[in-house]
């Protein structure tokens, strides 16, 4: 049995970079054989939204050869129902301790209300009348681990409370196998508690600017660990290639190598920094930057130049002692470059000193 787990899509319109990220999840479970697909809350970026949505989602999940198991979060808190129809295989699990038993596992929802820690505990408890003996149990988790103290930007920049706040160790002893969480955007997380596993499979695209680099889902065999599968679906990436004075010829291939590894689907924003010597390779700062802008691919958002010439400064005596007194040093090739910026630093703003 294998089991493809994602959440936080935040769909808005049948149209956008998350609505194809849904359908590449969709069909992913198709070619894969998995048996089950959770989404752990979110699939709606507003309850508003998922009016408009719903027959454009059951056109989706028509010919599932797969079940899709589905938790309301809270953006989507009103929007899903146990008796909405979104397919022929489809389950929503709108009620604390609803569940659904699929081969041998049975699927056990915890969906998000607005509660405190306290009565997160008390619905937890509740979860343990309906575990399955000898069974896999699942739990099907909208919410944050409190203990974990991760970024609030985590949570796609919620911040207006702590939203159905949990601790690891309020699943240990419960009979659970899985607990298969959503709430946490940023990244992919695997946590181990006493019975089993608690897993963030993270958005699988870009919400906000803050979940930078691949996206991915959670596809797991049931009695393996979570694991995180990468995505081809939009996401935000940032680059900055810091260059070196010593290496300033390759300064433009350098560059041009960085750009060329940013995968299609990422839209980047990309920063320029460090220091080059242009007279060297006989460019003005104006010819350097326009070959710079030149290099721009469509999924580059933006350049940021931040870079700055220093060609005088390597020509200051003063600094040419410096740099041969460096040279000589036992020091690592990474610890000379952090000092030479340092230094290029401090004589550019004397330079330029009012």
């Amino acid at each position: 049995m294998r089991i493809l787990h994602t959440a936080d899509i935040h769909l808005k319109e049948p149209s956008d970079e998350r609505w194809a990220a849904f359908e590449t999840i969709v069909g992913i479970a198709g070619k894969s054989d998995a048996s089950v697909l959770v989404i752990s809350g979110d699939m709606f970026d507003r309850n508003a939204a998922a009016d408009r949505l719903k027959t454009a989602i059951r056109d989706v999940f028509r010919q599932n050869p797969f079940h899709v198991v589905i938790i309301p979060g809270n953006h989507d808190d009103r929007a899903l129902k146990s008796g909405d129809y979104l397919g022929e295989k489809v389950t929503v699990l709108d009620e604390s301790g609803r569940f659904v038993d699929i081969d041998r596992a049975r699927i056990i929802g915890l969906p998000f209300e607005k509660i405190g820690e306290q009565q997160v505990i008390e619905r937890l408890f509740g979860v343990r009348q309906h575990i399955r003996p000898g069974g896999v149990n699942i739990l099907l988790y909208h919410g944050e681990l409190s203990d974990k103290f991760f970024d609030r930007e985590g949570y796609g920049g919620e911040d207006e409370y702590h939203y159905m706040p949990a601790r690891l160790s309020h699943f240990d002893g419960l009979g659970l196998d899985y607990v298969l969480a959503g709430h946490f955007h940023t990244k992919f997380h695997l946590f181990k508690f006493r019975d089993g596993y608690f897993v963030y499979p993270g958005s699988p695209v870009s919400i906000t600017k803050r979940e930078t680099g691949r996206r991915s889902i959670d596809f797991f065999a049931v009695g393996d660990p979570p694991k995180a599968e990468p995505l081809d679906t939009h996401h935000f990436e940032t680059i900055e290639v810091r260059l070196n004075p010593v290496e300033t010829g390759n300064a433009i291939e350098t560059i041009k190598s960085r750009i060329s590894s940013c995968h299609e689907a990422a839209k980047v924003s990309l920063t320029i920094s460090g220091h080059v010597d242009l007279e060297s390779i006989g460019m003005s700062r104006k010819q350097f930057g326009n070959a710079i802008d030149t290099l721009k691919r469509p999924n580059i958002a933006q350049i940021d130049h931040e870079w700055r010439d220093v060609g005088e400064i390597l020509q200051n005596d003063i600094y040419k002692r410096f740099a041969d007194h460096l040279e000589k040093t036992q020091l690592s090739e990474e610890r000379k470059t952090a000092i030479r910026d340092l230094a290029l630093e401090a004589f550019s703003e004397v330079a330029h000193a009012d």
